[in-house]
């Protein structure tokens, strides 16, 4: 009896031993990085990338700052909690994109209806406060891409 609790320990110790959690990196693992294109110039997040959440809708925000306090800005807003892509439509949609800066003439210029972009997020852990993804979306006349790693809700 004695022998057959030594192996049943020695093959349960070694089930829960055998799985080595390091060897994906999760989300939380990884640096905050963000960056975005607008009609092809690449633009560094210059401070900190907000992820906010509020009830079922959550924000995104990007910014470059320039020499005399110019700015380009990208906001999007969607509405869900899971992985997968979201249509980026118009103003009115629930999932929309907005975009304001010197190309704009420091216009917001919200993503088209009739061209909608898209949000894909690739990894969403609204427990411990992770999200990674891209986004592309055309703005009036601007083509804006974008792509964000391990953003923390704020």
């Amino acid at each position: 009896m004695k022998t057959k609790l030594f192996i049943l320990f020695l093959a349960v110790g070694t089930a829960f031993t055998a799985c080595n959690q390091d060897d994906n990196e999760s989300c939380l693992d990884q640096d905050t990085t963000a960056s975005f294109t607008v009609d092809g110039t690449v633009l560094a997040v210059t401070n900190t990338p907000v992820w906010d959440n509020s009830g079922i809708f959550n924000s995104l925000g990007f910014r470059h700052d320039l020499a005399g306090g110019v700015q380009h800005i990208v906001t999007i807003i969607f509405e869900g909690a899971e992985t997968g892509t979201y249509s980026l439509a118009g103003q009115l949609d629930p999932n929309r994109s907005l975009y304001l800066g010197p190309a704009s003439n420091n216009q917001s210029f919200f993503s088209d209806p009739n061209q909608p972009g898209t949000l894909t997020i690739t990894d969403i852990d609204t427990t411990n406060g992770c999200l990674s993804g891209s986004y592309s979306f055309t703005a009036n006349f601007l083509e804006v891409t974008g792509e964000f790693q391990s953003l923390r809700p704020q």
